[in-house]
């Protein structure tokens, strides 16, 4: 329109103000029928508020007891400080991002719904990798401590595809795959890259042992155990005479 010129505008029209889509009608105009809530959006229906503080005191609890179990007994109360607010900072500040990234996109800052998520994640994964550990020594069974190493990698997507689903509500089945997809390569560069080593995904025995009384199967004999590191003596005895060999060093050396 140049200047002082009109236009008639009759019924919805969309027009364009620079890269701004405007929609007038008129009062007169009948309304559109009002549009059910998407199944991402009545889901969000705002818990009980008791739920966010229990699962920071279960968090803190959790950080504080496994501070307990690496430190020795007696150590000042400002040792379990540092360890303890630390990850309690970066849950704070990785809950803030995805909040940010969700406004940017969804126009609103669930920042308590992100917490809450992995809040439930890194306490579920915690406890999980607790129980796992206490079952292998239980039973004898170390074989489980490969489940605790794959826990954290399977852990993180899964909680990566429960933030990026509240993003994009609409992606769900794209991000699972291409999450997933990531998922299956890292595990299989870990385990190629650990050909040469006794493991490829946790090590077979356990580096932190519960108390006696937890144990529910009988104690194996010393000889068992010396039966099952005879296959290393070949592999050792290898290893000290390539040490040992002075033209392998003269070769490093030159």
């Amino acid at each position: 329109l140049q200047p002082g010129d009109e236009a008639a505008l009759v019924g919805p029209v969309l027009f364009q103000l620079g890269s701004t889509q405007l929609r007038w009608r008129s009062a007169a105009d009948a309304l559109d029928a009002e549009l059910p809530l998407q199944a991402h959006q009545q889901r969000e229906v705002k818990r009980p508020a008791y739920w966010l503080p229990a699962l920071l005191l279960l968090f803190v609890l959790l950080l504080g007891g496994e501070q307990y179990l690496s430190l020795n007994p007696g150590s000042p109360w400002v040792d379990y400080v540092s360890p303890v607010l630390m990850p309690l900072a970066v849950v704070l500040a990785w809950a803030a991002l995805w909040a940010l990234v969700t406004q940017l996109f969804q126009h609103r800052f669930p920042f308590s719904t992100h917490l809450r998520r992995v809040l439930v994640a890194i306490s579920s994964l915690q406890l999980l990798g607790w129980s796992l550990g206490l079952l292998a020594f239980a039973f004898s069974w170390p074989r489980l401590m490969v489940l605790d190493s794959m826990l954290v990698p399977i852990g993180s997507v899964a909680l990566l595809w429960w933030h990026a689903s509240l993003v994009w509500p609409r992606a769900k089945r794209t991000l699972a795959l291409v999450l997933g997809g990531l998922l299956i390569g890292g595990l299989v560069l870990t385990a190629a890259r650990r050909q040469e080593q006794q493991h490829w995904f946790g090590p077979p025995y356990l580096s932190v042992l519960a108390p006696p009384a937890v144990r529910l199967v009988d104690a194996k004999p010393p000889g068992e155990l010396i039966d099952a590191l005879r296959p290393l003596q070949a592999e050792l005895e290898r290893q000290a005479n390539k040490d040992g060999d002075p033209s392998e060093s003269d070769d490093e050396t030159d």
